[in-house]
Formats: C-alpha cells, structure tokens, sequence
C-alpha cells in the first residue's frame, strides 16, 4: 500500500501499533520509508468503513460485505496519513497523533456525511 515496485520510496519497517484515533483505540499499519535522496517518512494507515476504524484487511472485507448486502450504512476508506521524520520515529509519531486529535473528527464527520467538505 504505501510503495509500488516503480517507486523509488522503500518501505524501511512495516509494523501494527495501537493508536488513538478519536475515544477508541485502534491497531493501524506503521511503516517508515525512505526516499531517493535519503528522506523518511513515517506513515499511518487504516480502513474506515462505515464507522468502524481497522488496519485488519479480513475484517475490512467483512465490513465491505455488510456494507453491500445493506447490512449497514456509510461508505469505505484507506486512509494515510505521514509525515516527515529523520532517524527517530517518535517525534513522527507525536505530530500525527496531534494531527488525528486535531482534525480526525472532522475527517470522519466528512466521510460519513455529517459534514460539507469540500473535495
């Protein structure tokens, strides 16, 4: 997900961390890449389907399913979020969780279609 075989970003470290995401805590896929020219990132990514947050791709399929057999309501998303870091991934770590407590309510608000967003 985060790197394609063309690209010239290499995934460093793929990993499973639990996070805050809004009052719920949730495993989201972590990996650290690196750029041509040396750069890293810190990625955080995760499934949004409906109103359920998971970064399990078997469980993903599972809400999709529910989704369309009308078994529930809303829309599905992978969502990314990164930043850049240089050799720590801590300090990484800290600016996307201010990010998500920042601006995660207003995302899925938007995603869910609480909210006018513009796109």
């Amino acid at each position: 997900i985060f790197v394609t075989e063309t690209s010239a970003w290499r995934v460093l470290a793929l990993d499973k961390v639990e996070k805050n995401l809004g009052d719920v805590l949730v495993q989201v896929d972590q990996a650290r890449l690196i750029g041509p020219r040396g750069g890293g990132l810190l990625a955080w990514s995760w499934y949004r389907i409906g109103e359920s947050n998971t970064s399990n791709d078997y469980l993903a399929k599972l809400l999709e399913a529910k989704l369309k057999l009308g078994l529930g309501e809303g829309r599905s998303y992978r969502i990314v979020v990164m930043t850049p870091i240089a050799d720590q991934v801590g300090p990484g770590e800290a600016v996307l969780q201010s990010f998500l407590s920042q601006y995660l309510p207003s995302l899925e608000s938007c995603l869910d279609g609480r909210l006018e967003c513009e796109h």
